[in-house]
């Protein structure tokens, strides 16, 4: 579970360091060395203030993403459908690179508001391999695309 948590904090580290937000990277260094060290006692305390300076970043972060939105094509909710069983399907059959493929081809279109919280989700347990929580949420959006009208 350490080993995970260590993995994880190092992506956020990096990604972190990227967008420029170089305090978050710097925090979640110090988690990773603390998972390297296993020294669960000083992440059990800081890591959800630290979590919370993470979330405070979407709320900043948010309108970059809403922007790009509007430069995606606009699809019939059947290509976006289509998308997601590929996605579903390969993670089904362990393609770790299809699921990759499709996850790109879905990004590619512009995807309704009812979908966005299940989109960074989607996006998240494909990085993570979460092989069932993929399928699981592809087929929540494919619920819900299914009810909204066109």
């Amino acid at each position: 579970m350490i080993r995970d948590y260590t993995i994880e904090v190092h992506a956020l580290k990096n990604t972190a360091r990227m967008i420029g937000a170089l305090e978050l990277s710097e925090l979640f260094y110090k988690m990773e060395q603390c998972g390297n060290a296993e020294d669960l006692e000083t992440i059990t305390r800081e890591n959800p203030a630290i979590m919370e300076l993470y979330k405070s970043y979407k709320r900043i972060l948010e309108p970059y993403g809403k922007a790009n939105e509007q430069d995606k094509k606009e699809v019939p909710k059947k290509e976006i459908i289509e998308a997601l069983d590929k996605i579903n399907t390969a993670m089904d059959s362990f393609d770790l690179d299809g699921a990759d493929a499709a996850l790109a081809e879905l990004e590619e279109y512009r995807i309704p508001e009812e979908l966005s919280s299940y989109m960074e989700e989607l996006r998240a347990y494909v990085a993570d391999v979460a092989m069932e929580d993929v399928m699981n949420t592809g087929k929540k959006m494919i619920e819900v695309l299914e009810d909204l009208t066109e």
